[in-house]
């Protein structure tokens, strides 16, 4: 509603609701491995619910429901500005995945905001904050400590500022420039060293016309506060318009993506049943019947503070043309390159092991009740065996480069004023792993996830004076993903 002139506001309420989608149960199919001849991927059993011990109990989905509310208030200056205030709060309760699991966001778990918008002409500037209460335990890990699920409570605190404008020079020159500034506070109980973050960036880029010439040359540099050196992003773009309606681009561009404060800074205690019924020949027969149950192992997954930027180079080529004012045909071609992929990595047991001087909790228990301790004396065993219990098990690390390339083809057409369609159609090839460079991981192949190569979509639509509909077909190839769960 507008109350002056100068003053008009708004205020919006919504709810959503979603119930629990079904969850798949019973065994996972045992396939061949299409990234590895004569290997199987697949085979295991999907995970019960061991955070309440309940092992013999399958883990149900939940739904989700969130309400929220927003007020804004537009205000108009006679010098053409305009300035928009902004506030509301959203809350939200649902299941979240993560690298260590589902977790639980419960009820009464809320992110209030505010902002300012500021605007005149190609002038912006931008203010805002966010601030995050969320408490989540995990559904299927339970904490060595409490024997319940792992309790994921975080608090954050984003604020954010953030300018614009761009300007003409001699005609032919338009010169955007901008940056901002965003300060993160953190209070996560998965990450209790972690560091509160400030980041700063800056960019300016040129868009130029000589004939049938455009360019755009552009750059922007970032500092963030967990990496040692500011990052440059470049962007390039070459377009060449034989005719009005014709043209043909050349693009490339660098970015990247900075690690999250969990990445750097994960460190929990999780039990995972570990089988150790082979340890059963190690040991004198009195105690060998202790190894035919899994042994609750402690394990650790931690963050990595040394993590480097992760990083994206995209190229592409691509044709769009319009014909008869009635049909836009478009063609493009790109590879997209993947280099410092920060990855949720499962060690070697051997990296961190447990030793006959720090064995697992409980194992001394296990072995030696109430006589002499056999425990150190199995793991030496084992260690002499090359069999390791890992105690560090999960970690972050920046893995070697991977290659995306694919094709792009789309028309659309207007039949008549009332009648249009279009036809789409995209490939993508399976990623390709690349040499690394001497320090670097080389990308496991067993990572690697293969998109559906082929999709197309048809679509037709009216939208007439009194009636509007369409019509769609959508296709899409099989995929693969690397499933955790392989037997």
């Amino acid at each position: 509603r507008a109350v002056s002139d100068s003053f008009a506001y708004k205020i919006s309420a919504g709810y959503f609701n979603s119930d629990a989608f079904s969850r798949p149960t019973g065994q996972i199919p045992l396939i061949d491995d299409p990234r590895e001849a004569g290997k199987k991927v697949g085979g295991a059993y999907y995970p019960l619910d061991s955070a309440t011990g309940a092992f013999g109990t399958r883990f149900e989905n939940s739904g989700t429901r969130q309400p929220k509310i927003d007020f804004r208030l537009d205000q108009e200056f006679k010098n053409g500005g305009r300035m928009t205030y902004g506030a509301g709060v959203a809350g939200t309760e649902g299941i979240v995945h993560t690298g260590i699991g589902p977790f639980d966001i419960q009820s009464g778990s809320y992110m209030y905001y505010g902002k300012l918008n500021y605007s005149k002409g190609a002038l912006k500037v931008n203010l805002f904050a966010n601030l995050l209460d969320v408490k989540a335990p995990n559904l299927l890990l339970p904490d060595p400590n409490t024997g319940q699920g792992v309790q994921l409570d975080f608090k954050t605190q984003t604020f954010d500022f953030e300018f614009g404008h761009s300007r003409v020079f001699a005609g032919k020159h338009v010169v955007s420039y901008g940056g901002n500034a965003r300060r993160n506070n953190f209070d996560i109980t998965l990450t209790p060293q972690s560091k509160d973050r400030t980041e700063l960036g800056l960019y300016l880029q040129d868009e130029f016309f000589l004939e049938k010439f455009r360019f755009t040359v552009g750059g922007r540099v970032d500092k963030f506060g967990n990496i040692e050196d500011p990052v440059f992003s470049p962007r390039i773009t070459a377009m060449y318009k034989p005719a009005p309606s014709q043209s043909i681009r050349v693009s490339y561009n660098k970015a990247f993506r900075s690690p999250s404060t969990v990445n750097n800074y994960l460190y929990q205690a999780i039990v995972t049943p570990q089988d150790i019924s082979s340890l059963g020949p190690l040991l004198p027969p009195p105690l060998a019947p202790l190894v035919a149950q899994p042994f609750p192992l402690v394990v650790y997954a931690t963050g990595n503070e040394n993590l480097k930027e992760e990083s994206l180079t995209a190229y592409e080529i691509g044709y769009t043309g319009t014909f008869n004012g009635k049909t836009t045909v478009g063609a493009a071609f790109y590879i997209n390159d993947t280099d410092d992929n920060i990855n949720f990595t499962a060690l070697p047991n051997n990296f961190d092991p447990y030793t006959p001087t720090n064995a697992p909790p409980g194992w001394n228990q296990r072995f030696a009740p109430g006589g002499p301790t056999l425990g150190p004396t199995i793991l030496a065993v084992m260690a002499s065996r090359g069999i390791y219990l890992p105690r560090t098990a999960f970690t972050y690390k920046n893995l070697g480069p991977t290659r995306n390339k694919g094709v792009e083809l789309s028309v659309e057409h207007s039949f008549t004023n009332e009648v249009s369609g279009f036809a789409n159609y995209s490939y993508q090839g399976k990623p390709k792993v690349l040499d690394a460079r001497s320090d670097q991981e080389p990308y496991p192949p067993n990572e690697l996830a293969f998109p559906p190569e082929n999709r197309f979509n048809l679509g037709l639509s009216y939208n007439g004076k009194r009636f509007l509909g369409n019509v769609t077909l959508n296709h899409s190839d099989q995929a693969f993903w690397s499933d955790v769960l392989t037997r």
